[in-house]
């Protein structure tokens, strides 16, 4: 057998998974309420859809920028961070739902998301909260 040691330790995994959750609340938190529930108001109106593609995107940007790896290994901790960062706990655990959902956009190549990734990536280098000012927009 092979065994192939991964480019990332556990402890990288467990950081940006618990930046991604506290970068999600505090942007809940800071944001107002949409009645009816996201999934009702992104089905109303394309452009609210896209404004949630671009959200993950930035999500995805993200996780890219604190990557320091090897590139073979992105998607193997791309995975575990998102399932990781959206699993909340017993009847809350959406983290599987959500990394099929951005692979389903990367697949798809969606402009809103790969615009999203260009911000995500420059929220790690500069600091500045993209992924804020993309919901405040909501």
């Amino acid at each position: 057998m092979f065994w192939t040691k991964k480019s990332f330790t556990d402890n990288d995994v467990l950081e940006v998974a618990m930046e991604i959750r506290m970068l999600d609340q505090k942007t809940e938190e800071e944001t107002p309420l949409i009645a009816g529930g996201m999934l009702e108001w992104a089905k109303k109106n394309p452009s609210n859809q896209s404004k949630v593609h671009k959200a993950m995107g930035i999500v995805h940007g993200i996780v890219a920028g604190s990557y320091r790896g090897k590139a073979s290994d992105f998607d193997k901790f791309f995975r575990l961070i998102i399932i990781k960062a959206f699993n909340y706990g017993f009847g809350m655990n959406f983290g599987k739902t959500m990394y099929r959902d951005h692979m389903r956009l990367r697949k798809k190549m969606d402009k809103d998301y790969f615009s999203g990734i260009k911000e995500g990536k420059e929220q790690v280098n500069t600091g500045e909260n993209f992924y804020l000012k993309n919901r405040l927009t909501w």
